[in-house]
């Protein structure tokens, strides 16, 4: 029986045949009708076709993050914080609650910075050092012109090389003397502002 086989299966072939002969002289049993088929099927070279993967549509994309139970999570926390946030913050005496520069809803005036007789350009240098406000510097002549002006104020005498905290009422707060350098100046002036 002679069957045209591709040569890999042709060697199978005569290694089976050789496997099964006891004598030279016996024949060689006939092989079983399936092996053959079976093992074409199992050598036989097979196309594979690979399918290029699409991108989903945006909308596509949208939907399923939509859908995740992780969005759905994320949801319901946003909620649950924009109705509990404003309910924390109104509080149950909203009458006298502090606010922002006073108490009860009563908003004391912003606090200047005094200068009397400074050095030259001084006033320039503190208001632009990035600490305090620019237009809460002001500059007088002598202590009399710095205590008519009617709002909190750090008194800076450099006639007498002192500092005072003046509150809203006209007390003295806070005394100390002028540093020498302009860095302990501007904490000297912090200083003295947190104590109004």
């Amino acid at each position: 029986m002679k069957l045209d086989l591709s040569p890999p299966l042709e060697e199978t072939r005569r290694m089976l045949e050789g496997s099964l002969r006891l004598k030279p002289t016996e024949p060689i049993p006939a092989v079983p009708s399936g092996l053959l088929d079976d093992l074409s099927q199992r050598y036989a070279s097979r196309k594979i076709i690979i399918e290029p993967k699409l991108r989903p549509a945006w909308i596509e994309r949208l939907r399923g993050i939509a859908a995740s139970p992780a969005f759905g999570l994320a949801a319901a926390a946003v909620m649950v914080f924009s109705v509990v946030t404003p309910l924390v913050n109104r509080g149950s005496d909203a009458g006298n609650r502090e606010v922002f520069r006073g108490i009860n809803g009563e908003v004391s005036a912003p606090a200047m910075v005094v200068l009397i007789n400074p050095p030259a350009s001084l006033e320039h240098t503190l208001a632009h050092s990035g600490q305090f406000e620019t237009d809460s510097f002001a500059t007088v002549q002598d202590l009399e012109a710095a205590e008519t002006i009617s709002a909190p104020k750090v008194i800076l005498d450099f006639e007498s090389a002192s500092i005072r905290g003046v509150n809203d009422n006209g007390e003295v707060i806070h005394t100390g003397s002028l540093p020498s350098s302009i860095a302990d100046l501007t904490l000297s002036i912090a200083d003295a502002l947190n104590r109004l």
